[in-house]
């Protein structure tokens, strides 16, 4: 689903100087402004995943699910790996680092949920024993919307627009720089 969001470019600095401190794989920071997109055409083109226990991919095999902006890719990869690409370049800017070695893909696989309880959760399916276990999460209660955003961040929010977690990858990316939040 696509959405306009229209916020305070204030918010968004204030945002950028909280998260800064996120490292750039799986432990971001948080944050407590309010986000929204304003710059131009692009906020009309972010992609916006809404919390309701899907998984991704919902297959039981290995395959690869994208979300886009018109800066930036997140695509759950087929090792397990959830990665954020930036289009200009196609370079990683951040990763959760939870892909699995070769001979680990054997028996096994890997799907991010968008869980009703707010939490963004990368599962560890195990066919041998039926066993799934989480391998990373975002520890996000509450959470309402995830945003690949225009301006090169991925952002989860909680129903009143904050931001509860993000990417820290806030321009980042190759024609990001004219848009905030």
């Amino acid at each position: 689903m696509l959405k306009l969001r229209t916020r305070r470019a204030a918010a968004m600095a204030a945002a950028t100087l909280t998260l800064a401190g996120g490292a750039m794989f799986a432990a971001a920071g948080t944050a407590s402004a309010t986000i929204g997109c304003t710059g131009g055409s692009g906020c009309n083109n972010q992609t916006t995943i809404y919390f309701n226990d899907t998984f991704y991919p919902n297959s039981n095999t290995p395959s690869t699910m994208e979300w886009h902006s018109p800066t930036i890719t997140l695509k759950m990869q087929t090792d397990g790996n959830l990665v954020l690409y930036c289009v200009a370049d196609g370079s990683a800017v951040w990763a959760t680092g939870t892909n699995l070695s070769w001979s680990q893909q054997s028996s096994n696989y890997r799907k991010v949920q968008f869980q009703r309880n707010g939490n963004m959760t990368i599962w560890n399916f195990n066919e041998s024993t039926g066993s799934q276990t989480p391998a990373w999460n975002t520890n996000t209660p509450n959470a309402y919307e995830a945003i690949v955003q225009v301006d090169g961040n991925f952002v989860i929010y909680d129903g009143s627009g904050n931001a509860l977690w993000s990417s820290g990858t806030y321009h980042r990316c190759g024609g990001t720089a004219g848009y905030w939040g």
